[in-house]
């Protein structure tokens, strides 16, 4: 229980790190026409999104490999996702973070925002290799019971949509004091998000490739 708490939850807490998402939130809930009902919205289009991750994640898992061919295709996709993790760690550090931007109107728009907050979390590609990773890795652990795997996934989902579901229950709960917090807390995130996450990728990356090629050779 506790290795996959090791393993997961770094993964997952990097997968928090979307200044973008945390920005857009903000300004949605700054807005006059229906604040915490496009919030909402985001957070929907964000929530299918993390469980269609967490999904795939399970697809990819297998904790009880029996067969060569079935513990080659593990060492494969292990390979595969730790190639990626090391071209993330190196993207993560040269890329800069992209802005989102939503056209201002009379009347609130929700089926577009439920539509954004699927393409953007979509598109997150760090957010998503790191939240289906830490879904596999818990699949893959055949030590742990189904309910603790369902907690895992649970978290997963949870950790995923962090930065648009925090922003709104800060403004439920202190309203006055969550703008100027969360938009501190956004700043820090920008300055230091990046190399968070490509260290993570960087760890996670070497150890997919070395229990992969394990195999292998």
């Amino acid at each position: 229980m506790w290795e996959v708490l090791i393993k997961v939850i770094p993964l997952n807490l990097a997968a928090t790190l979307s200044p973008g998402l945390l920005a857009a939130t903000l300004f949605l809930l700054g807005s006059k026409l229906k604040p915490k009902g496009q919030a909402l919205a985001l957070l929907l289009g964000a929530l299918l999104v993390g469980v269609l991750v967490v999904m795939l994640g399970i697809f990819l898992g297998n904790p009880h490999p029996e067969s060569h061919t079935e513990k080659m295709v593990a060492a494969i996709i292990n390979i595969v996702l730790g190639a990626a993790f090391l071209v993330f760690a190196i993207r993560g550090l040269v890329s800069k973070e992209k802005k989102i931007k939503f056209k201002t109107g009379d009347k609130p728009k929700y089926l577009a925002l439920f539509l954004i907050g699927i393409a953007v979390n979509a598109t997150n590609f760090d957010a998503v290799f790191l939240s289906l990773t830490a879904a596999k890795e818990a699949t893959d652990s055949p030590d742990i019971s189904d309910l603790a795997k369902m907690f895992f996934y649970c978290l997963n989902v949870f950790f995923f949509t962090l930065p648009i579901w925090l922003p709104i229950g800060f403004f439920l709960v202190a309203p006055k004091v969550a703008a100027p917090l969360l938009s501190k807390l956004n700043k820090i995130v920008i300055k230091y998000s990046k190399y968070i996450i490509s260290i993570i990728f960087l760890i996670m990356g070497i150890w997919l490739l070395y229990s992969g090629i394990k195999f292998l050779i």
